[in-house]
């Protein structure tokens, strides 16, 4: 509330007539807060004002869910506090403004009615301003019911909120899906603590109870605060559980194993322990259970267990579908009342269709522990075992223990000592999503993506990743020829990038000793880029399908075939001249005026991007652009 300026009347003229003298400029209020208001008039007419004179506040609509004015007694909105007041004299008038929960600005129009007959036309106006209402908590500490209940047991809790809005809780209570608790004090302050009483009853059934709490005000639009909540299990029997998760359909191949996940929650009195773990199968005698394991190894009341086994297929098992029925116990005794239905169907073995010369290995730049997953369903290996099939989007998380692989699933957990493979169905694409591998160009892409299969082994100490991709695959993945460069150049690039390859895959190794071909690194190996740079080079991918199997020879034999950025535009250089090699005949310097260069980019052997550029807008097709590039070589077919 702050002073107003009036501007002063001429006095004593009209028989009726006040001066404001109120220390009033406008009202600023929070919302549901009650303030006292005085107001002051000076009698400026010629008429003494007696005890019946009161003030009076237009009626405005804009006052409703506004402000109410709680004294106010029908038109009076508050009587002279003196019993007279004469000419020259100051009268005062009290009465009080209460906010409601609308946050706005209404002006209210006073003026006073002298003797209780004569209403002064002069309106005094005076701004009254509520705040917007900001309904927010802090949760300050509460007795919830226990963790572990009997059925039917009853539990006086309460929960004591801060009030951190700027309104005053009235009418507030706190709610829940099974509760309802009024506010104990009649109002709660800004800055005040309120306090919730309510009586917690367990259900008559067994199960696992989390109850949400709420503030609830008419109206009120919460800020985002702590959440409120409590757990409980009410139990009947030590031992009982209730599923939380199953495999809907099983489909199982002939002569394959797969790992099968059930989730329960143990809703008894007693810690599960896995020693005391097992459990009853009834099924078909096609295929045969193995390796039941329960994880964590104490499941305490409350929580979740992951049940996992290993069902072995059959060679020969017939093509059919089935159920099976699991009972799992602790102590020998039945965790679940009835046992648990599966559905499986057996189909037919699928046949590898992948020639396997045709497959490079590539260790890809990847540091760190993998998280892979897929826009299709995959499956997961351990070495040549198969372990389980995951959905689209689902992640699969792989870490080192003692020597061996932790394998996490959203649905189960291993230890392997075999490499960790992983197998897209359906050609579905391999994702690393903790793998940040962006391009300088354009932070917005992520190449994290790969055709194939990727296999996950321990390598000096560390976790490496490895790409195994069908060579043609692998040549729309590499990165050294741009999309937007003359058709003819691509194909050249291409079989001087499959060759290279290829003479790593089966003549010599890059990495001795290691368990892939090559790496991704344009400067050890070929730049490979993976399945991102197929989507936004189809350029590339045309001139990979338009060369398909094509190799350098000379001789007879796959040879290795280094190829450059730019010359000096002169001549190229030999790799007698560069590296000392004496067994590359075909590596000679050979003249390079089609390249628009003015320097070296590059090692200067082999194959001149720059020059198959200016070759190929002069005509030149690739087979003319390596045989000029390689000497004596011949272009041979693989496949």
């Amino acid at each position: 509330i702050a002073a107003q300026d009036t501007e002063e009347k001429e006095k004593f003229v009209k028989d009726y007539d006040y001066q404001n003298r109120s220390d009033l400029y406008y009202v600023e209020l929070k919302p549901n807060e009650s303030i006292d208001v005085t107001v002051k008039m000076e009698n400026i007419g010629k008429v003494d004002w007696n005890e019946e004179t009161f003030i009076v506040v237009d009626q405005n609509p804009a006052f409703d869910g506004v402000i109410s004015f709680p004294t106010k007694v029908d038109a009076t909105l508050a009587m002279m506090e003196e019993k007279e007041v004469k000419p020259g004299e100051t009268a005062t008038f009290k009465f009080q403004i209460k906010a409601n929960a609308k946050g706005e600005t209404v002006y209210m129009n006073i003026a006073p009615l002298v003797n209780g007959v004569k209403k002064i036309s002069d309106y005094f106006v005076l701004p009254v301003a509520v705040q917007q209402p900001i309904y927010k908590y802090e949760f300050k500490e509460a007795k919830f019911p226990k963790n572990l209940m009997k059925s039917n047991e009853e539990f006086n809790a309460w929960v004591k909120l801060k009030n951190t809005g700027n309104v005053i809780w009235e009418d507030i209570s706190l709610e829940g899906e099974n509760i309802s608790a009024s506010q104990k004090e009649s109002s709660t302050e800004p800055g005040g603590i309120a306090t919730f009483e309510f009586t917690f009853s367990s259900p008559e059934k067994a199960g696992y109870f989390k109850e949400s709490l709420s503030p609830v005000i008419e109206g009120a639009n919460w800020a985002s605060s702590t959440l409120i909540s409590f757990e409980t299990v009410v139990y009947k029997k030590s031992f009982d559980s209730e599923i939380v998760s199953k495999p809907l359909v099983n489909n199982w191949e002939q002569g394959k194993n797969y790992t099968v996940s059930l989730k329960f929650r143990n809703i008894g009195s007693e810690n599960w322990k896995k020693d005391d773990f097992s459990s009853v199968f009834v099924k078909e005698s096609d295929f045969k259970v193995a390796e039941l394991n329960l994880s964590p190894s104490t499941v305490e009341p409350g929580e979740i267990g992951t049940i996992t086994f290993t069902v072995i297929v059959e060679e020969e098992a017939e093509e059919k579908e089935m159920f099976m029925l699991v009972r799992p116990k602790i102590q020998n005794k039945p965790i679940f009342s009835k046992p648990v239905y599966l559905s499986y169907s057996i189909t037919e073995k699928q046949l590898q269709t992948l020639d396997q010369k045709e497959i490079i290995r590539i260790k890809l730049g990847f540091s760190g522990n993998p998280e892979i997953t897929a826009n299709g369903s995959y499956e997961l290996y351990a070495g040549d075992t198969f372990l389980s099939t995951l959905s689209a989007g689902q992640i699969t998380e792989v870490t080192k223990e003692n020597g061996n692989y932790r394998v996490k699933t959203p649905n189960a957990n291993f230890l392997k000592s075999e490499p960790i493979r992983f197998h897209p169905k359906n050609n579905a694409i391999l994702q690393i999503s903790n793998f940040e591998h962006r391009p300088a160009w354009n932070e917005d892409l992520n190449d994290n993506e790969y055709r194939g299969i990727l296999e996950i082994r321990e390598d000096e100490d560390n976790l490496i990743v490895i790409n195994e991709i069908a060579l043609e695959d692998y040549l729309k993945g590499l990165g050294e020829v741009s999309n937007s460069e003359e058709p003819e150049k691509i194909k050249a690039i291409m079989i001087a990038a499959r060759t290279y390859a290829k003479y790593y895959m089966d003549i010599d190794e890059k990495f001795p000793g290691k368990p892939y071909n090559l790496d991704d690194d344009p400067n050890v190996s070929q730049k490979y880029i993976g399945y991102g740079f197929e989507k936004r080079a189809a350029q590339v991918a045309l001139g990979v399908d338009a060369t398909k199997g094509k190799v350098i020879t000379y001789g007879g034999e796959v040879v290795k075939t280094p190829f450059f950025n730019q010359s000096d535009g002169v001549a190229t250089k030999s790799a007698l001249e560069v590296w000392g090699w004496t067994h590359t005949p075909y590596l000679k310097s050979v003249s390079d005026t089609t390249c628009d260069g003015d320097g070296f980019l590059g090692h200067g052997v082999g194959l001149s991007g720059c020059g198959a550029k200016g070759m190929a807008k002069q005509g030149s097709g690739y087979e003319e652009i390596l045989k000029h590039y390689y000497t004596g070589i011949e272009i041979a077919d693989l496949y």
